[in-house]
């Protein structure tokens, strides 16, 4: 079972909160999403997890 506080810790981080912004609007790959924001696919993966 997730935690509150787990949720919580997981959208503190900005860029988490972008990807889930942009995740909201349409389907998007890890491709995608990495170079809307200009980072690797292994960060964007780590982010998604």
């Amino acid at each position: 079972m997730i935690e509150r506080r787990d949720v919580f810790q997981a959208i503190a981080d900005p860029t988490r909160r972008i990807i889930i912004g942009k995740l909201s609007e349409g389907s998007l790959n890890i491709t995608q999403i990495g170079e809307d924001l200009n980072m690797s696919k292994q960060a964007i993966a780590k982010h998604l997890k």
